[in-house]
């Protein structure tokens, strides 16, 4: 008994390999564009995938499911603004300021722990 995944994360998520979990347990890691299968232990399960404390949301999978890994648009969105924050960050010269724009960017990317940055969805065959 097997899923099959189909990870297609995109720039933005393609770096590192992600863990699979089925049921809580990790059974494998994928990397970008990659199509593998990972194993079920019963004939349906709860599919949901980490990276570095992101994650997915998690999936009612059964046996045979064609699974797609996507990252989610406002995931892309989020880096975006960090990294004009971090352009202004450069730019200013006064260090309250400085400061201040840090913080932000470091609760903009804090706020990723609190909404699934990708998205898993059963698809047919890919």
């Amino acid at each position: 008994m097997q899923v099959k995944i189909v990870r297609n994360t995109g720039v933005y998520g393609s770096a590192g390999r992600m863990n699979v979990k089925v049921d809580g347990e990790i059974v494998g890691r994928i990397v970008h564009g990659e199509r593998s299968y990972f194993p079920l232990k019963n004939k349906t399960g709860k599919l949901q995938v980490q990276i570095l404390g992101s994650k997915s949301n998690v999936l009612d999978v059964t046996d045979g499911d064609v699974v797609e890994l996507t990252t989610v648009p406002r995931a892309r969105h989020v880096w975006f603004v960090s990294f004009l924050f971090m352009l202004a960050i450069v730019a200013v010269t006064d260090r309250v300021l400085k400061l201040s724009l840090f913080s932000v960017v470091i609760l903009i990317n804090l706020s990723k722990f609190f909404w699934n940055e990708y998205r898993i969805a059963k698809k047919k065959e890919l």
